[in-house]
């Protein structure tokens, strides 16, 4: 596969690989991920039976409109007989700032360009690829991992001996790019991180509506999933005093063993790679109560 990092070559190897008719194959699979990213954001591609009845939420139609920007962008540059490009945020550490009015660290203005040209023109594709596979989540109302996704993305490109993507480092960058690109976060691209974190208290919530009891959870508790946005998870009700965060699990089980949390009436989390989760999950739950 092309290499997210390998975009350089000699000035020689260019114009050779500029000459190389193997590579047509390669440009007319990035004129197709276009195409459909494209065709597909303003709605003008047949749906299925089962899309046909998705409903999309408020955020999914606003990332639907990022993503056809994404590929007006694309289009438009063409048209006026540029180089076909994709302005990236710059993800380094020399284009960040600290606002001193918010007291947070922030991404600056920073921008590098994936042009169509030969050896840039691969994370190009890549990017447009990774765009349309998740604008095909969003329709059908579906969610997958970053490992899903690189399975969903993975082929051989007609024509080429070449892959889409070898490894799932290779695919990984390049679905950060389209966050940042799209300023979206990754669950509203319909992509989820392992559930890797668990809760347990006098809190009662509706996930994907299935009304859950997390005071009634055994010795495991609620496995709280990656994706906890309002659409998802809804908070009934709530007693507890205040949230204790604890970062290991083994801590974590002796504490529900012990009943911790029903004697100082808290609700008991761990996170460990779903600190985001546990984190909004709570925060919105002590809130709304």
């Amino acid at each position: 596969m092309f290499s997210h990092k390998d975009t350089k070559g000699t000035k020689t190897q260019r114009k050779a690989a500029s000459n190389d008719f193997s590579l047509r194959p390669f440009f007319v699979s990035l004129c197709l991920c276009v195409f459909v990213v494209k065709e597909v954001a303003h709605g003008q591609e047949k749906t299925t039976k089962t899309s046909s009845k998705v409903t999309l939420t408020t955020k999914d139609k606003k990332t639907l409109g990022s993503i056809r920007g994404l590929a007006d962008s694309v289009v438009q540059s063409a048209e006026r007989g540029r180089a076909p490009h994709v302005d990236i945020p710059s993800r380094s550490l020399s284009n960040v700032r600290f606002n001193q009015s918010k007291r947070i660290i922030e991404m600056g203005t920073g921008r590098s360009r994936r042009e169509l040209s030969i050896w840039p023109g691969q994370e190009l594709y890549a990017d447009l690829l990774v765009g349309s596979g998740c604008k095909q989540l969003i329709e059908q109302g579906k969610t997958t991992s970053i490992r899903g996704l690189f399975y969903l993305l993975k082929h051989t490109i007609e024509g080429t001996s070449e892959e889409t993507f070898d490894t799932q480092s290779e695919c990984d960058p390049v679905i950060e790019d389209v966050e940042v690109s799209l300023d979206s976060m990754r669950e509203e691209l319909h992509l989820y991180a392992k559930n890797a974190g668990a809760m347990v208290g006098p809190i009662t919530l509706v996930d994907s509506g299935d009304e859950i009891d997390c005071s009634r959870m055994g010795s495991g508790g609620y496995s709280i999933p990656s994706i906890v946005e309002e659409e998802i998870v809804q908070f009934k009700k709530n007693s507890a005093k205040f949230v204790l965060h604890v970062e290991k699990d083994t801590v974590w089980r002796r504490f529900n063993e012990d009943k911790f949390w029903r004697l100082h009436n808290c609700i008991l989390t761990t996170g460990a790679a779903s600190r985001r989760a546990v984190c909004g999950a709570c925060c919105t739950g002590c809130t709304t109560s």
